[in-house]
């Protein structure tokens, strides 16, 4: 065997080797996601969507129809569940009681400033509508409301 024809048997050695190692920190990776799911659960905290991959979670089934994956969560685990949307834990409450909780909401339960923020941010700019502090943003809120709109 001649030097081309042994490194040619190393790197492809190599290559094996690396994929034989990203599979297994695949399968170890989603075997202790789907173990974690299984014995581990928060009494306290709404039942978890099982999801196989960790970060993306459900978002691939949401994703395709959302009506529909809300719908059948609601028959599986009920009014209230929690889904892993690309690594970020969604709460879902649905039915009446669901529709009370949020139209009726205090605002230590609900947190508009942490859904708004990232859309409104590169609209608005910083420290500007919901990139604030609830009590700021009342008093912009207040003041943009007090102010008379000019006819031209």
């Amino acid at each position: 065997m001649d030097y081309s024809q042994y490194t040619a048997v190393i790197s492809t050695s190599l290559v094996l080797k690396s994929v034989v190692v990203a599979l297994s920190a695949l399968v170890v990776i989603i075997g202790w996601n789907v173990l974690r799911q299984i014995l581990i659960k928060d009494s306290y905290a709404p039942p978890v969507v099982f999801h196989w991959i960790p970060f993306f979670g459900s978002t691939v089934t949401y994703g395709i129809d959302p009506y529909k994956f809300f719908f059948e969560c609601q028959v599986k685990y009920g009014d209230v569940f929690t889904f892993i949307l690309l690594g970020r834990k969604v709460t879902v409450y649905l039915g009446p009681k669901g529709n009370q909780f949020i139209l009726n909401g205090k605002l230590r339960d609900l947190n508009a400033e942490e859904i708004y923020s990232v859309l409104t941010t590169p609209v608005f700019g910083k420290d500007v509508v919901y990139d604030v502090p609830n009590a700021k943003f009342m008093e912009q809120k207040k003041v943009h409301t007090s102010r008379p709109c000019l006819n031209t």
